[in-house]
C-alpha cells in the first residue's frame, strides 16, 4: 500500500514537472529522493512489525514462566533401591493390542 502511495506521488510529481517545464535535473533528483523516502518508510514499517512481534513473543514467554508452576517437587524424589532391578524380565499376562 505504501508503494502505491509513493507511485501516486511520483505520478503527480511527474505531471507537475511536465506542466511547469521545470529542470529535468531537479525533477530526476526529486524522483530519486521520493523513491528513497518510500524505501525508507517501508523499512521502518517492516522493522516496527518485527519488533512488535518479538515483544509479543517475549511477553508470552514471561507470562508462561510466571504462571506455570514447575513440575518438580521435593517430595516427589523417588530413588529406586540399590539392588533394583533384580532381574531383567518383563511378564505380560492377558494383554491384547490392536491397530486401527
Amino acid at each position: 500500500m505504501l508503494n502505491l502511495i509513493v507511485a501516486a506521488i511520483a505520478l503527480f510529481l511527474t505531471a507537475l514537472a511536465t506542466q511547469l517545464r521545470s529542470s529535468s535535473g531537479i525533477t530526476g533528483a526529486s524522483l530519486v529522493t521520493l523513491m528513497t523516502l518510500g524505501e525508507g518508510l517501508s523499512s521502518i514499517i517492516l522493522f516496527y512489525t518485527q519488533l512488535e512481534t518479538s515483544i509479543g513473543a517475549i511477553s508470552r514467554l514471561r507470562s508462561f514462566s510466571n504462571d506455570v508452576q514447575p513440575e518438580e517437587r521435593d517430595s516427589e524424589d523417588i530413588y529406586p533401591p540399590g539392588d533394583w532391578p533384580q532381574t531383567g524380565q518383563i511378564f505380560l499376562n492377558n494383554v491384547s493390542a490392536s491397530y486401527m
